[in-house]
């Protein structure tokens, strides 16, 4: 299995790292970190991550979601949505539990 795991510096992409660390035991599986880079993300931008899955022929996305909403979410240009749509895989979003 091929698994594309999309991460950038928040708590969501650690949480998504840890789920595919979860996953190494399966046999013959192979990890490819794309590293997003924490600044002003366009729309766009967001479809690097769905042509990227495509050459490297990956089976599955994990990414992290930051739970934006509104103003916010546009402005950061919203990526998981708009990878689960694009994407020509299977995607995971994994959510960040906030404790408190």
């Amino acid at each position: 299995m091929r698994v594309l795991l999309a991460i950038d510096e928040s708590e969501s992409s650690a949480e998504a790292a840890k789920e595919v660390e979860g996953r190494l035991i399966l046999p013959q599986t192979n990890v490819r970190v794309l590293h997003v880079v924490d600044t002003f993300v366009p729309p766009a931008a967001a479809m690097l991550d769905a042509q990227e899955a495509k050459k490297w022929d990956a089976d599955l996305i994990v990414v992290g979601a930051h739970g934006l909403t509104g103003l916010e979410s546009t402005m950061m240009g919203n990526v998981a949505p708009y990878v689960v749509d694009h994407a020509p895989c299977s995607v995971e979003v994994v959510r960040h539990r906030k404790t408190g």
